[in-house]
């Protein structure tokens, strides 16, 4: 079967979205299928060899970005269009002179989805499937309802709105669509009741290559910083991921905070960036947590593990969120492959996933404390924990990577 994907992404920055577009490609060729990615990528090291590359070479920035998602929302094609004239002339050239004109496109990200609504409308392909990385709307929404501050305030309500009606227009004119859950597949019908009729997939954020992550070994200062200090009896809790303003690690340090002087020989080790990372590094300033909490900043995707390695209790702590009862994500099953403790908020999903077999230590969102109280019990109950969750390796491993959860026959039955 022919494959044909579609991103602007340049996949020069590892996230749960490249591990994702990875993960699903590479498991297609493995298997035999023939796959073509259109995207900003040079560097294809990560992609099975068996996937055949067309450079759009056409980086987007974020004011560019917002542009053409707004000016699609709000406006009519035909001003849509004529206000993003010269990306879309640039990616329609691309398509034209690989002779894909009328093709059928698998879309990834979110401007990668507009882009494909309007690629359709140009009639530049002959249909688009989407796959959905997120519920836009819902993150929107939620990061309105934390802010307090009124301006950035209207400013998440618009973007609220924006997404909405982006999403409208999208799924309208989409052929299929690549769902995260069955939840969130049957949150999409119940609101949009044309999407029950169209080709759809189901296909769970999880792993790709898991065995190598878990094997590999990384070598650099911080780690050997982190193993000396595991090796002078401190305890190693650790957040990976993106610093935003849903991730909760605000939230963790007040909790660490809460508990140091109860526990002097508690590190906390924070890895990756984004929007409330100065926020973090002033509270850990104002409460002279300097010597206690370690900033590690963006590391390779490939090195995680190794992280994971030198320390015992992995904590997810995302503010309670309509999207993340709808999906687990691919930082909780990165967390359970390293076979230590990992401490998560009581989202849906995540009980789900926790009824046939316990993998987490899982704390009530909705109770004052419940991230301080159980990140005690943890430290607490260390050893007896560690021993219990070790087993999560090879459980990840047998059941949530992509090769486990693509279908033989491809993505979509009727493609």
């Amino acid at each position: 079967m022919k494959y044909i994907f579609f991103t602007l992404n340049d996949f020069l920055k590892d996230g749960g979205n490249t591990i994702r577009m990875y993960g699903i490609m590479n498991e297609l060729a493995k298997r035999g299928h023939e796959v073509f990615l259109i995207s900003n990528a040079r560097d294809h090291r990560n992609f099975n060899r068996g996937i055949k590359h067309i450079l759009i070479d056409l980086p987007v920035g974020i004011q560019e970005k917002r542009r053409i998602q707004a000016t699609t929302a709000h406006f009519t094609f035909l001003i849509t269009k004529y206000l993003n004239r010269e990306v879309l002339y640039t990616i329609g050239s691309v398509f034209k002179t690989h002779e894909l004109v009328d093709c059928s496109i698998i879309s990834f990200e979110y401007l990668d989805n507009t882009i494909a609504y309007l690629l359709k409308k140009m009639d530049l392909i002959s249909s688009y499937r989407n796959d959905l990385h997120g519920v836009v709307p819902l993150e929107f929404w939620a990061k309105a309802h934390y802010e307090n501050n009124f301006f950035e305030n209207i400013f998440y309500m618009f973007k609220y709105y924006t997404s909405e009606a982006l999403d409208r227009k999208v799924f309208k004119t989409g052929d299929g669509f690549i769902y995260a859950s069955k939840a969130m597949m049957e949150y999409y019908f119940a609101k949009y009741h044309w999407l029950t009729g169209r080709d759809s997939a189901i296909l769970p954020y999880v792993l790709d290559g898991a065995e190598a992550l878990f094997e590999s070994y990384a070598h650099d200062y911080q780690l050997q910083e982190i193993e000396q200090l595991r090796q002078m009896g401190k305890t190693i809790i650790a957040f990976a991921g993106s610093f935003k303003k849903l991730g909760g690690v605000p939230e963790l340090i007040t909790a660490f905070n809460d508990l140091s002087n109860q526990y002097p020989e508690v590190q906390l080790v924070l890895i990756g960036d984004g929007e409330t990372l100065n926020e973090c590094r002033s509270y850990v300033i104002d409460n002279d947590l300097g010597d206690r909490v370690l900033f590690v900043g963006r590391i390779t995707y490939s090195d995680l593990q190794s992280y994971y390695r030198v320390t015992d209790i992995i904590v997810c702590p995302d503010k309670r969120n309509m999207y993340s009862d709808l999906i687990a994500h691919a930082k909780y099953y990165d967390a359970l492959l390293s076979g230590k403790i990992v401490l998560i908020g009581s989202f849906t999903s995540i009980k789900l996933l926790n009824e046939k077999r316990e993998l987490a230590e899982i704390y009530n969102l909705d109770e004052k404390n419940a991230l301080a109280n159980s990140l005690a019990s943890c430290i607490e109950n260390k050893d007896r924990l560690l021993v219990k969750y070790a087993p999560n390796t090879d459980y990840v491993l047998k059941n949530f990577q992509y090769c486990t959860m693509i279908n033989p026959t491809g993505l979509f039955p009727n493609v």
